[in-house]
């Protein structure tokens, strides 16, 4: 029986969601799942306006994002634009420049000489850039995943921006960098170190994880990160933290990434120097150890935040509807301190939440939300794009900044628009599931290796299912049957009945470990 018809297995995916006609296909995914970049709609279009730049010897800019996603999206699109067009440049705002292509950064560097400016991770909501570019002569060029605009569309330029909004734009990105391969070089391959970035990118912007081509990325990419092939930036990551396995959810490596999101005094350029393939070893190890000692500054600063908010929400009602919540930040230096607690909010309270954060000029706010909740509309509202200043994301997590003077107008519009969803499922049931009973004795250890990652983990739910089995233990060994369970703790002589998850580190396909819970 394969892993892919085990009944355990189908019946496990069944329960987390997955739709019973795509379970197989699922379990099955792997880096076949991954699409064709021509797939994409405008790949041809956005890769023919790329060659005439390159043969024009045009001036490039790429312009990212400060986030993990938007710098991973940079690193690995850069290095093959540079390699075709070596007077290609890169630049990814600062925090405080505020997200997107911004009418003053395309005045700046059209004065810089700049031609031909293509936005990743950025720019569908960008009319604003976009319109002053072609003024100024400048070809804006957009690839994106987010959202577009439902009232207007996408701005008047070349862009790629798949509809079916499931991919990070460091995937996307990766699948552009793939064309331009085949374009320029006649390789259709694909490219472990932008695949591995690429999937960096997409666990850390809450991409879903139900959709097989995300699932077989993400496993392939774990795998290389936990192998002599693991891309050299996130390697020095890695060495940095000290960490001997990184899991599949891949936030120990990506968090250091997202610097540039969390605090004002790094520089997300910098960031990307780290990634790209040609950065020397000594640079690299200085920057990752920098990137993971602030990162841990950033855990202490918030910690007491957190446990704040995890108190607040033990006295949140649970149910549906809109949660709004104003935070404060203990430390000037904390940048996006809000989306971090969004997600930990809609985690406690099963709510889509938005959490607010005082700017000197402007309040911040950042959504996330699970179920079958989507921002999409939100995004789009009319009534709320008359409050704010900007706002973009996708279906479950999105941002923006309005002026403080508006905060009321802001709280006022996001009611209106609940009552025009008109019964939207606003509300994700995220109450703890109960242990199910699980038959240790006809485990394979390939199943285990599945429910180890627990079928796609972070992001595609927020809590990892947890079994419960009776094991008897014989002279310090542990029993199902006749089967030898490897328990994480030891457990004393007789026979037990144990809550349990699956080591993910020791499911490796030949052995099978589970972490007994407490009681």
């Amino acid at each position: 029986m394969t892993r892919e018809n085990d009944p355990l297995l189908l019946s496990e995916a069944i329960r987390l969601g997955i739709p019973l006609d795509r379970v197989e296909a699922f379990l099955a995914a792997d880096l076949s799942s991954v699409r064709s970049p021509w797939s994409i709609p405008g790949m041809d279009a956005l890769v023919a306006r790329l060659d005439v730049a390159a043969r024009a010897n045009k001036h490039l800019l790429l312009f990212g994002d400060f986030d993990t996603d938007g710098t991973t999206a940079t690193a690995v699109l850069f290095a093959t634009l540079a390699r075709r067009v070596p007077q290609a440049r890169r630049y990814n705002p600062w925090f405080h420049e505020g997200y997107g292509l911004q009418v003053a950064q395309v005045e700046r560097f059209a004065a810089e000489g700049i031609e031909v400016i293509i936005t990743i991770d950025n720019g569908i909501t960008a009319h604003a850039a976009v319109e002053r570019a072609k003024e100024l002569g400048v070809e804006p060029l957009i690839i994106d995943h987010h959202l577009p605009r439902s009232d207007i569309g996408a701005p008047r330029t070349t862009y790629i921006d798949p509809p079916d909004h499931v991919l990070s734009a460091s995937q996307v990105g990766y699948l552009a960098a793939q064309a331009l391969r085949e374009t320029w070089w006649g390789s259709a391959s694909h490219d472990d170190c932008g695949l591995a970035l690429a999937a960096v990118g997409a666990q850390m912007d809450w991409m879903p994880l139900d959709v097989s081509e995300n699932r077989g990325w993400i496993a392939y990419a774990q795998s290389l990160i936990n192998s002599p092939a693991c891309p050299p930036g996130l390697a020095a990551i890695r060495r940095a933290l000290g960490e001997p396995h990184t899991s599949s959810e891949l936030l120990s490596i990506g968090a250091p990434l997202n610097l540039g999101k969390r605090l004002k005094s790094i520089d997300p350029n910098l960031v990307v120097e780290l990634l790209l393939p040609d950065t020397p070893q000594a640079r690299r190890d200085k920057l990752a150890a920098h990137f993971v000692s602030e990162r841990r500054r950033v855990e202490e600063l918030e910690r007491g935040v957190y446990d704040r908010v995890t108190s607040d929400a033990d006295n949140l009602p649970s149910g549906r509807g809109m949660l709004i919540y104003l935070v404060e930040s203990p430390d000037d230096d904390l940048a996006e301190l809000e989306g971090p607690l969004a997600s930990r909010l809609t985690y406690a309270t099963g709510r889509p939440t938005l959490t607010l954060r005082r700017y000197p000029e402007s309040i911040a706010f950042s959504g996330r939300a699970a179920g079958t909740f989507s921002f999409a509309s939100f995004i789009s509202d009319t009534g709320l794009r008359r409050v704010v200043m900007n706002m973009g994301g996708h279906a479950k997590a999105m941002g923006g900044a309005f002026r403080p003077e508006r905060l009321d107008d802001f709280v006022t519009a996001v009611r209106a628009w609940e009552k025009s969803t008109q019964g939207q499922d606003i509300w994700a049931d995220t109450t703890e599931p109960p242990a199910l009973p699980y038959d240790l004795a006809r485990l394979s250890p390939q199943v285990a290796y599945t429910l180890g990652r627990t079928l796609g983990p972070f992001g595609h739910r927020f809590r990892r299912p947890t079994y419960r089995a009776t094991v008897q233990v014989r002279e310090g060994v542990a029993y199902s049957g006749t089967v030898i369970v490897h328990t994480d703790t030891p457990l004393p002589e007789g026979v037990h009945s144990v809550t349990f998850t699956f080591d993910e580190v020791h499911c490796d396909g030949e052995h099978v470990r589970v972490v007994v819970l407490p009681h």
